[in-house]
């Protein structure tokens, strides 16, 4: 919550000092930029939005930590859309890292 403006900056819970279930991030404005689900196979879903709360890019990550770092990776397909939520790309990702891009027929929306 940002004092200054009145404004909730992300509405989530942690157990145990993690983030667990869904998280929801939102702009100086109020419009909802980012939501995870944090799944119990420690993927997490993940789906931006732009701007003005459409629909921008969607897939699944993991969060690692160790003793001496944490990171955030993205894993699989990753689909991207243009303002009007039609589909445009789809990106697969191995072990953090763009692999290739996939054909849009062959992803489930």
């Amino acid at each position: 919550y940002d004092n200054d403006k009145k404004q909730l900056m992300w509405k989530g819970r942690y157990k145990k000092h993690h983030q667990v279930g869904h998280w929801k991030y939102y702009t100086s404005r109020g419009t909802i930029y980012l939501d995870e689900r944090y799944k119990k196979d420690k993927r997490i879903k993940t789906t931006y939005y732009d701007y003005e709360g459409r629909l921008h890019l969607k897939g699944y990550a993991f969060y690692f930590e160790s003793l001496d770092t944490a990171y955030y990776r993205w894993e699989g397909d990753w689909l991207k859309y243009d303002s009007t939520g039609q589909l445009i790309e789809v990106s697969y990702y191995k072990f953090g890292k763009f692999a290739w891009y996939k054909p849009l027929n062959s992803v489930k929306k």
